[in-house]
């Protein structure tokens, strides 16, 4: 019932750090629809960035709970040029969403990662020197590590196996 303008004034005020609606909704992993209503009331809102660099499609990949499939695309649709976004730490989309499945211990979503990747932002590093393939890397090197700690665990004869006639006592 709003005006188009304002409307668009709403939707790109900002709250301190300089969120807009659609940052904040981003980051909270919203359903496609309201994101796609933001988007057609308002589409300079896509592009644009808070205090630190963030854009929407940035925090939709940086999420606690990363944004579904279809935001991305959403989003990426809106500001296609975002998907080679840096923020204030010189990270892409594809960095932070790589970056948050590893401190998570979760999958990166290759569904996301094929969406948000593009030649310049696997070649951009970070403000610690890492490149995407590097956050990567580290993340299976960890996973590799903590699954090999389990075998050599479970394959290998505890103190307690021979006191125990039915295998070794993990309790």
């Amino acid at each position: 019932q709003l005006s188009a303008e304002d409307a668009a004034a709403i939707l790109t005020s900002t709250q301190k750090g300089g969120n807009t609606p659609l940052h904040v909704c981003c980051f909270l992993s919203p359903p496609v629809d309201v994101v796609n209503n933001i988007i057609q009331l308002c589409p300079e809102s896509a592009s644009m960035a808070t205090d630190h660099g963030e854009t929407a499609l940035g925090l939709a990949c940086d999420g606690f709970v990363p944004a579904c499939e279809a935001v991305i695309q959403a989003l990426v649709k809106a500001f296609p040029s975002g998907r080679n976004h840096v923020n204030s730490r010189n990270e892409t989309p594809l960095h932070l969403h790589l970056n948050m499945s590893r401190s998570y211990n979760v999958d990166p979503s290759p569904s996301v990662v094929r969406i948000i990747t593009t030649v310049d932002a696997v070649n951009i590093q970070d403000r610690r020197g890492y490149r995407p393939l590097c956050i990567l890397g580290k993340a299976a090197s960890e996973a590799t590590s903590f699954f090999s700690s389990c075998i050599r665990f479970f394959s290998t004869p505890t103190q307690f196996s021979s006191e125990v006639a039915d295998g070794p006592n993990i309790d």
